[in-house]
């Protein structure tokens, strides 16, 4: 799926998954056009395509009010066209509101003082004094919900969705300080509602990811994927899984298969490789789909697509039915 930002619905639609358009809400308010890729009861929604940096009107940067609200409203879709695996791929968002708009599409209650819906963006967080998100989770009640992205930010402090990617949504330091301070605030106001797990959930790993997208998704239920860095300069080394070696495949399993490597050649080029989403391995720019439990790395990884599909050898012992999604993707 790409490295969960843009590009991961091409990824994703590079195999046997269709693509659809959906209108929603962008990052501004404005209405957006955007495709989602659909196999059966799957859905992938690309974060990127709704409220991404590449979909500001303008290219005009809006870090304080930049809304989350359309990709509630692509959940939405995938409810009415009967999901039950939805795999949000995050990363690339001009969005810093914790995931409120998103909830709020769902219809979950984020009010201000007066009872009036809090506004748009981080900024609209500042004045939220009610929180309510029993319908937002009735919502998603028994759909599989997978958030995958390649980060590991929590969702507040130094190393949060304010501080470290705020800055390139346009947030000056003062605005990454209300930002903060805003999603401080919205996890404050979840504990005073009962939300027991919420002050935890800040804590985890990628809740900081896309604006805190990822935040927004795990108290809906949903599961974070995300995945370690090797470096190599040219070559990605077989033994690198657990219970692989130089001479020995490695087995793509739910358990072992949670590996990214990223390696830099000539014209920085980079190749992010091997994502594991429960049900979706992504390696390349072609795609495999197979209704398979298993599949076995033989060899190594090779900088080409087609190569890279024929390294892999199907372990048909098994016999269980489990999609698994192979795709590749060059970033230059």
């Amino acid at each position: 799926m790409a490295d969960g930002g843009e590009g991961s619905v091409a990824a994703t639609c590079a195999g046997r998954f269709g693509s659809e358009k959906i209108m929603v809400t962008g990052p501004t308010g404005r209405p957006v056009t955007a495709e989602v890729a659909v196999r059966g009861r799957t859905v992938l929604i690309e974060a990127a395509a709704i409220c991404g940096l590449g979909v500001l009107p303008g290219g005009r940067k809006a870090p304080l009010t930049a809304t989350s609200r359309g990709i509630g409203q692509a959940l939405q879709y995938a409810l009415a066209d009967e999901a039950d695996t939805i795999v949000l791929a995050l990363g690339g968002v001009a969005t810093t509101d914790g995931g409120a708009g998103l909830l709020q599409s769902l219809g979950a209650t984020l009010a201000g003082e007066d009872g009036t819906p809090i506004g748009l963006g981080g900024a609209g967080l500042a004045a939220l004094r009610t929180v309510h998100l029993a319908e937002a989770r009735a919502a998603l009640a028994g759909v599989d919900l997978v958030l995958a992205t390649d980060v590991d930010n929590p969702l507040l402090g130094t190393a949060g969705a304010a501080a470290v990617y705020g800055p390139q949504k346009g947030a000056t330091a003062s605005e990454v300080r209300e930002l903060d301070d805003a999603l401080a605030g919205f996890v404050r106001r979840l504990e005073a509602a009962g939300v027991a797990e919420a002050a935890g959930l800040a804590d985890v790993p990628g809740a900081g990811a896309a604006g805190g997208l990822g935040y927004a998704g795990m108290l809906l239920g949903g599961r974070v994927r995300s995945w370690p860095t090797t470096s190599s300069p040219r070559s990605v080394p077989t033994n690198c899984w657990p219970g692989a070696t130089s001479s020995s495949p490695a087995r793509a399993t739910r358990e072992s298969l949670q590996i990214r490597k990223t390696w830099s050649g000539e014209r920085e080029a980079r190749l992010d490789a091997f994502r594991w989403l429960d049900r979706y391995n992504t390696c390349g720019a072609s795609a495999v789909v197979g209704p398979l439990d298993r599949l076995m790395f033989r060899d190594r990884m090779k900088p080409r697509a087609a190569e890279c599909v024929n390294d892999f050898q199907v372990d048909a012992e098994d016999g269980s039915v489990l999609e698994e999604v192979l795709a590749w993707r060059i970033v230059r």
